[in-house]
């Protein structure tokens, strides 16, 4: 699992309800399990990918892109996924 000793308490809430399939569905932009390279704010993507990025694929599913504005439809996945953080060594 994550890294939850550094996780902000705030979020605990954020993947309990992931973990719950709370929402039936969920947009955002496309999301990674990888992060960007180069480029500014690369440290805030990297965070970004670790604490809510990667939960959310681990239990969501994407049915539906949108090309034109980089917005992804997720559903719930009907089976648990073994779900780890991408940059745990």
């Amino acid at each position: 699992g994550f890294p939850v000793t550094i996780v902000p308490a705030y979020l605990e809430q954020y993947y309990a309800d992931l973990q719950d399939r709370r929402f039936a569905l969920i947009v955002a932009e496309d999301q990674k399990f990888t992060t960007q390279k180069t480029g500014a704010f690369v440290e805030e993507n990297v965070a970004w990918v670790r604490y809510a990025g990667a939960p959310l694929l681990c239990n969501y599913k994407p049915i539906l892109t949108l090309t034109s504005n980089n917005l992804q439809v997720y559903e719930p996945r009907l089976k648990l996924v073994e779900c780890k953080d991408p940059f745990a060594e």
